[in-house]
């Protein structure tokens, strides 16, 4: 009397070519490995998307943390002046806690005003102007810990250094 794993070891020529047959040791293997690769497929598919709406949400992230930041830097001193400072004060904190969320994540936000174009080239997009400087920042950039750009900054250039100072 066989046992069974005799009688899995015992696959003929037959079963091994084409299709296999359903109820052979076989083709319960190959059903088993098409299920398993199929659930790797779905699988892949939705750490894709999970990957690309955290890349989108980082995205906006740092379009907002920029945002911020300008109107700190722009509207900061009149708000002191009239009486906001604590609201100052907030905008600038919340600009502070998205930096550190992306930072925390592995990211880095490109703001490059004030930095020579050639050191920046390979994360920037040039709007506008032909200097050597980066003068402006129109919109911030995000950079992995791995190197991935998930977005390149878009900035202007000029012939000095940027007035928004080096960040």
């Amino acid at each position: 009397m066989t046992g069974p794993v005799e009688r899995v070891f015992a696959i003929d020529e037959q079963e091994r070519g084409g299709a296999p047959p359903a109820r052979s040791a076989y083709g319960v293997t190959w059903a088993a490995l098409r299920a398993g690769y199929a659930a790797e497929d779905r699988l892949r598919d939705v750490l894709s998307d999970t990957e690309r709406r955290d890349k989108e949400l980082a995205r906006d992230l740092v379009v907002v943390l920029h945002k911020l930041r300008e109107l700190v830097a722009a509207s900061g001193p009149r708000m002191d002046e009239a009486g906001l400072a604590a609201e100052a004060e907030l905008v600038g904190a919340l600009a502070d806690r998205i930096a550190a969320a992306v930072t925390r994540r592995g990211g880095t936000v490109i703001e490059p005003v004030g930095l020579p174009y050639a050191d920046v080239a390979d994360v920037v997009d040039v709007l506008d102007g032909d200097g050597p400087w980066v003068a402006k920042t129109e919109r911030a950039g995000l950079r992995w810990a791995d190197g991935e750009v998930v977005c390149r900054a878009q900035v202007l250039l000029g012939a000095e250094q940027g007035a928004e100072g080096r960040r």
